[in-house]
């Protein structure tokens, strides 16, 4: 990904650990986001497509990289939560968690300051997804009473 290679480019003392994509296509997913929840290990900046949006809760969270754009109002809600965990003592002791910042770079507050309700409707379903249900509807074909294949290609 291009986000992952031109901060290893930029920052190669890190090593190769530091920085991870965490997505649905990684083995190791949950394990990754195990690690990124604790302060100690590694990684500790995740890339991330539809991983860390819900259901994560690392109040160790202090920068939010927004590089797609959003539509749907939950979801940039949920987003935004990422940050606003407390976390007492995260700069040291009694130097607490006080604010996150975002970087959006696809002008997603820009987005739902003009349309705070987003866009309703829903998002086309994912490719594997689609193609998962072409297969199911051919079986389904497949089997029906009195379908011959001989037949269907005359």
């Amino acid at each position: 990904m291009f986000i992952e290679e031109r901060f290893h480019k930029l920052f190669p003392q890190l090593g190769g650990g530091f920085v991870r994509i965490i997505d649905n296509y990684e083995e190791y997913a949950q394990a990754l986001l195990d690690n990124f929840s604790e302060t100690d290990k590694t990684p500790q900046l995740a890339i991330s497509v539809d991983m860390l949006d819900t259901g994560i809760d690392i109040p160790d969270v202090v920068n939010l990289v927004f590089f797609k754009a959003v539509r749907s109002s939950a979801k940039f809600w949920q987003m935004l939560g990422r940050g606003t965990r407390l976390r007492p003592d995260l700069f040291g002791p009694g130097k607490h968690k006080e604010h996150f910042m975002v970087f959006d770079f696809c002008e997603n507050f820009e987005f739902f300051k003009a349309r705070p309700e987003g866009l309703s409707g829903s998002a086309p379903a994912p490719l594997s997804q689609q193609i998962f249900m072409a297969h199911l509807t051919l079986a389904e074909v497949l089997r029906q009473p009195g379908y011959h294949p001989d037949e269907a290609h005359q």
